[in-house]
């Protein structure tokens, strides 16, 4: 009953409150003279409050003023002077421009030094000078001093005080369906700037619970008012006990195995996450402070090291060029264009079939890099003409080959596209840069490209072969191989993510499948610097551990706020065509070596001797009525290592 006559007593009493209230601070906040005249008004009543009740005290708070003697007159003649000493020593210590709300231990200290200081004068006056005859008795001073520093702190801190007081009363007893319970996983720095921020802000739905922390010397100890209630192995009894629905992560950086481990403790709860920034980027935002809670991304369950980038290297390469990028716009090749324009290229060609992309995609850069040369082309790098007339017309330093059928079962049913697009448009595209004299052609592969059983993976092989063949050393044919790129377009990923969306299910093909993933700008960053390297027949990218899809999902379901199984089914589907359950990076006949970069690998291989302008022949006069089985096995002629997936 009690705690119901409380709330009662909220839910009506602070809407009066804040009617006939809020005007008045509003005022005192927004308005510096009237902020000036509420601290000095307040200060010189309180002093003298603090100066009577010293003399009272003293005299053992039995007596009156009347009682005094001889002292009150002493009192009357210095309270002047102590008023008029406290307050030049309150402007000195910046005491009248105070700000409420955001007072911290800062300004407690300056509070602290300005009536030290306005003591010490005020006792060295009467010591030394003896302006009033007789001199106050030495433990007026001390409790003169100690009852202002009581007064005008509790003036200065007593409304942030009480508001924090309201805000946490505020979010314990609204309505249940209009809060979320909430812990706070981590008890470090970054975490207690966010939750005394919280405390004291009405608008937003967290009921803050309490923190998570892995530090055993942190158990049981209190910031903010709020307990450190264990560890994360703790974590699904406390869920349970307080009906928790959101967890706040204030960890930096905290990703891979840890976060993973962490989406497995909750995955039964559906919980929702949200991941505080490091302390320095709160600050830019502060007048909105939950415009610095961030959705958990995806690829932040990846476990992979941060790979370093020589931005000086690359940017030497790369500034005052001119770059023809094909598949711009695209998700590899828009990342690619993004990163030329970042390292100071002097001029980007946008070439790719997709106007639209390439619409957004040249405003964008445009916007960003006003400085930068941009221009576009729009057509398929199978029109031979167009690619010829291209680089005559631009001229680049160095062509980035990005354009590609890239999706495994599709291009099963369609090999002679995948032909025509990643093997004729290579080559193509390759001869024609060799005879305008490019000095760099980089070519994007996949690790598909491997032991390849699908017609995407064998037709990117042998366009790394052709491109081999027609390199005669004038011009430098860089290939490159990584594996899923998170977050582009189609990307495994992506694909999971709408399902969800939609209210599932999700379909994996096999629960032991396994795949290598990298993020857009790492992938990209690492490509790039191949070029500034040792030349190599083919430059791998270190993907780190694979992935299990499985597991990947279930995180995903989990950091969307769902339980995997229960709000979102997982329905595992049989293989489809071209697929592998795991992907390879390397050969076995392949020898790979280090490189001057940590997360490039290059690999030295014999390139197989091919007939490309025979090849090349046979795939132009490929049309609609070629048999998909025909043309594997033409693949499969000059791809050794191609093994159709029969299933």
């Amino acid at each position: 009953m009690p705690d119901q006559r409380f709330r009662i007593k909220w839910r009506y009493g602070v809407p009066f409150l804040q009617e006939k209230c809020m005007p008045i601070i509003d005022i005192v906040r927004e308005s510096r003279a009237a902020r000036l005249s509420f601290l000095l008004s307040s200060d010189i009543v309180l002093i003298a409050a603090a100066y009577y009740l010293a003399f009272w005290l003293r005299f053992d708070a039995i007596v009156v003023y009347s009682t005094w003697g001889d002292y009150s007159s002493l009192f009357l003649k210095s309270l002047p002077l102590l008023i008029g000493l406290r307050l030049i020593c309150n402007h000195v210590a910046h005491q009248y421009s105070w700000s409420f709300s955001h007072a911290g231990l800062n300004e407690a200290g300056q509070l602290v030094f300005a009536v030290s200081i306005g003591s010490m004068l005020f006792l060295s006056v009467n010591y030394l000078l003896r302006p009033f005859g007789l001199q106050p008795p030495r433990s007026i001073y001390a409790l003169e001093g100690a009852l202002s520093l009581l007064f005008m702190g509790a003036v200065r801190f007593l409304p942030k005080y009480l508001f924090s007081v309201y805000c946490q009363s505020y979010h314990h007893f609204k309505r249940q369906d209009d809060s979320r319970p909430t812990l706070v996983y981590g008890a470090g720095g970054n975490a207690e700037l966010m939750v005394r921020e919280l405390l004291r802000t009405t608008g937003h739905p967290y009921r803050l619970v309490g923190f998570i922390d892995d530090s055993a010397s942190k158990r049981n100890i209190f910031i903010n008012g709020l307990k450190v209630l264990g560890s994360a192995e703790d974590l699904p009894e406390l869920i349970a006990a307080h009906q928790v629905k959101e967890l706040l992560i204030a960890i930096p950086g905290f990703s891979g195995a840890p976060l993973r481990k962490l989406v497995d403790l909750c995955a039964p709860f559906s919980l929702s996450f949200k991941i505080i920034p490091p302390y320095q980027k709160t600050l830019d935002i502060r007048s909105n402070i939950l415009a610095a809670f961030e959705d958990i991304k995806p690829e932040a369950l990846i476990n992979r090291p941060q790979i370093p980038f020589d931005t000086l290297r690359l940017a030497a390469f790369y500034r005052g060029r001119t770059a023809l990028v094909t598949g711009a716009a695209g998700s590899v090749g828009s990342e690619i264009c993004r990163q030329l324009a970042k390292y100071g290229v002097r001029s980007i060609i946008l070439f790719d079939v997709h106007e639209n992309g390439v619409f957004f995609l040249y405003n964008d850069l445009r916007q960003k890099h006003p400085e930068l040369k941009l221009s576009f082309e729009v057509g398929s790098v199978q029109n031979e003409r167009l690619v010829e007339a291209v680089l005559a017309k631009y001229k680049p330093d160095i062509v980035l080959h990005a354009a590609a059928y890239k999706h495994v079962p599709i291009m099963e049913f369609c090999p002679a596209e995948a032909l025509r697009n990643n093997v004729l448009g290579t080559f193509l595209l390759g001869r024609a840069a060799q005879k305008a004299g490019i000095k760099n052609f980089l070519l994007i592969s996949t690790d598909k490209a491997v032991m390849p059983v699908s017609v995407m993976g064998a037709t990117k092989r042998l366009a790394e072969i052709a491109l081999n063949n027609i390199d005669d050393g004038a011009m430098r044919a860089t290939t490159v191989r990584f594996g899923n790129v998170l977050g582009s377009n189609g990307s495994l990923l992506q694909v999971i993510q709408r399902q969800i969306q939609k209210g599932g299910p999700v379909t994996i093909t096999h629960p032991l499948m396994s795949r290598f993933f990298m993020t857009i700008p790492e992938a990209i960053g690492l490509v790039l610097m191949t070029p500034t390297l040792k030349p190599a027949d083919i430059f791998v990218l270190d993907m780190g551990e694979a992935v299990s899809v499985d597991k990947l999902v279930r995180h995903v379901i989990s950091l969307s706020g769902l339980a995997p199984d229960r709000d979102i089914k997982i329905v595992y589907t049989d293989k489809r065509p071209g697929e592998k359950l795991e992907e390879v990076l390397l050969n076995e006949q392949d020898d790979s070596e280090t490189t001057e970069h940590p997360g490039i690998w290059a690999v030295r291989r014999q390139v197989p001797r091919l007939d490309v302008e025979a090849v090349i022949a046979r795939i132009r006069r490929l049309d609609a009525a070629s048999r998909p089985e025909d043309l594997k096995a033409f693949i499969r002629e000059h791809v050794p290592e191609y093994e159709p997936d029969s299933g």
